[in-house]
């Protein structure tokens, strides 16, 4: 599954989310922004599956995809979705 972040400026910061799965970073610098963010998915998708996890990232002019296999995309959303509706 791919996913696309949205990057928003907040005075000195860039926050960065995937509203898919109710994860937001931020860092001083979009790249920085970046690296937070992948940091935290690989970190879920590994406390998740118990297994370390390279997470693919492509970009195509303004636009950054970050994809997922779907045997480790589907469990995620499903956890997100119950902490976000307090279902733990």
């Amino acid at each position: 599954m791919d996913f696309h972040p949205h990057f928003i400026k907040d005075r000195k910061f860039w926050l960065i989310e995937i509203p898919e799965l109710d994860l937001m970073t931020q860092g001083k610098t979009k790249k920085e922004a970046m690296s937070m963010l992948l940091d935290a998915l690989t970190g879920l998708l590994e406390i998740l599956h118990k297994q370390t996890i390279h997470i693919p990232m492509s970009s195509k002019k303004n636009d950054i995809i970050i994809t997922i296999p779907d045997e480790f995309t589907i469990p995620l959303l499903l956890k997100r979705m119950r902490v976000r509706n307090g279902k733990t």
